[in-house]
């Protein structure tokens, strides 16, 4: 069985929010494993971690920050995805730097893309459900960028203005 965590990583972003609009992805996220039977566990328990912030400022020291507190290594290439760790929301504009701690960063579709996850059995097929995801960008994967084959989490051509 699929064992998920869901780290939330506005809890220490505003104290003037705290339970209030600052949770609203987790207890969407905390809801829809509620709908599907599927168990929440502690972060470094869990096969897969599901990582959401609400803002697209301060994202990466946030991110980190909490995925510590919940005693997971914050870098992805020394974690061997294990556990298998997802994000999305407003860090869409900048998928490098989440692929700098998540291994996959889902975009658009996030409802869509959750619903069918958590009817997955195990870690193994939440990866090949990501991999197949049209709206996914797994860490390491080539994709294309401004026609260009690249390698995410490598150098990138500079833009000319």
């Amino acid at each position: 069985m699929l064992r998920v965590a869901i780290v939330d990583a506005n809890e220490h972003t505003n104290p003037a929010y705290r339970g209030m609009a600052c949770s609203v992805i987790a207890g969407w996220l905390k809801w829809e494993c509620k709908q599907a039977n599927v168990p929440i566990v502690p972060a470094q328990e869990a096969d897969l971690v599901l990582l959401a912030f609400a803002g697209a400022i301060g994202w990466r020291d946030e991110c980190r920050r909490a995925l510590k507190r919940a005693h997971v290594e914050p870098d992805a290439s020394g974690r061997a995805r294990r556990p298998y760790v997802v994000t999305g929301g407003p860090i869409d504009a900048l998928p490098l730097v989440a692929l700098e701690l998540a291994d996959a960063l889902v975009v658009g579709e996030g409802y869509r893309y959750v619903r069918q996850m958590l009817g997955l059995a195990d870690v193994r097929g939440v990866e090949e459900y990501t991999r197949t995801w049209p709206h996914a960008i797994e860490r390491g994967k080539y994709r294309h960028w401004r026609g260009r084959k690249v390698r995410l989490g490598c150098w990138l051509p500079r833009r000319r203005l």
